[in-house]
């Protein structure tokens, strides 16, 4: 026997569940979380973008880009002119400069 493809669809009601124990509950400030900086290329110009260790910033950190934020599993470029926040459940939610 083969099974080729497989489908399983389920509705039902789960318990609410907290978001909030995804935020970063060790974070710390921008200025500790600095770890290098790099020359980048932006629009034929060369620039000096800070680097930062993106899981130990705590809840509601700013970062002004342009910027580099590390993890294990990825790397966040935040452009000049945009700004990267940590949310109240570690999101990094990237806005520009200038938004209300």
């Amino acid at each position: 026997v083969r099974i080729m493809n497989h489908r399983v669809a389920v509705i039902g009601r789960r318990p609410k569940f907290d978001m909030g124990v995804f935020a970063p509950v060790d974070g710390r400030p921008l200025s500790d979380c600095l770890l290098a900086r790099r020359e980048v290329r932006i629009d034929g110009a060369t620039l000096l973008a800070p680097v930062y260790d993106r899981l130990a910033l705590a809840v509601g950190e700013t970062v002004d880009g342009p910027a580099i934020l590390e993890q294990p599993d990825t790397t966040v470029f935040v452009d000049p002119g945009l700004t990267g926040r940590v949310d109240r459940f570690g999101n990094l939610v990237i806005t520009r400069k200038d938004a209300p």
